[in-house]
């Protein structure tokens, strides 16, 4: 993403009714969007994957997802840069996540792995590195060229104002201008995540994606089983 219009996309704040305004994020926000990812990432599980896989407290992983957003590096959910925010009254209310998968030669993959490996302690990547068949198992690929939401996640004390719609297509708004060539937006959640994947195919997401894993104790590590990859049209996500 261009930062010169980064920059300018941050000036601009878009009120919006119920006097909810979005903006973009910045590292003064660090703390929620720490919290963010970590809740959207669990959904009505348990367990996040940041904990779980890494066999970590939830208290160090947060400590240790707001050290990665620090570095404000490009390409994944784990960067203020890619967060646009909702917030009402100067309180916090939800939070997405979205960036264009490989816009800059580079899967997020590829990224997290970096950060895991400068931020997370030896004993956490080694737990992780003997887990690898049933990660394997577990992760889906990202579509490269395809605008990612990610990380999406509204506090409880503010749900039902459509708020994660919202955010979704101020991301398409966004994306539309940086990326012209993108046509398609994707989102991951679990397979055990029911609500959340009728919720995405009323908004027309479409499952494309799908995997499975057998591993009888997946759920200690995983908040599911499996991953579903859904996808829309840009166009579809837009609202007025």
């Amino acid at each position: 993403m261009a930062k010169s219009t980064e920059k300018a996309f941050r000036k601009v704040k878009l009120t919006m009714k119920n006097n909810f305004t979005i903006r973009a994020a910045n590292l003064n926000d660090k703390d929620f969007l720490a919290t963010a990812i970590l809740m959207a990432d669990k959904g009505p599980s348990p367990v996040s994957s940041y904990c779980g896989v890494f066999n970590l407290s939830e208290e160090i992983a947060e400590e240790k997802i707001k050290l990665m957003l620090d570095e404000e590096l490009d390409s994944c959910e784990l960067s203020p840069e890619h967060f646009l925010v909702a917030e009402k009254d100067g309180q916090m209310a939800a939070a997405v996540a979205g960036w264009v998968e490989g816009f800059d030669g580079v899967a997020s993959w590829m990224v997290r792995a970096a950060l895991f490996q400068e931020y997370y302690p030896r004993e956490a990547l080694d737990h992780a590195q003997k887990m690898k068949e049933l990660i394997d198992e577990v992760v889906v690929h990202r579509t490269m060229g395809a605008l990612q939401l990610e990380s999406v996640y509204v506090d409880p004390a503010f749900r039902g104002n459509r708020l994660a719609t919202r955010l979704f297509s101020a991301h398409v708004e966004r994306c539309q201008k940086e990326h012209p060539k993108a046509e398609m937006a994707e989102l991951m959640t679990y397979v055990e995540n029911e609500k959340a994947i009728k919720l995405y195919q009323n908004m027309g997401f479409s499952v494309v994606k799908q995997s499975k894993s057998n591993n009888p104790d997946v759920l200690k590590y995983y908040p599911g089983s499996g991953m579903v990859l859904m996808q829309i049209k840009l166009e579809k996500l837009l609202t007025t």
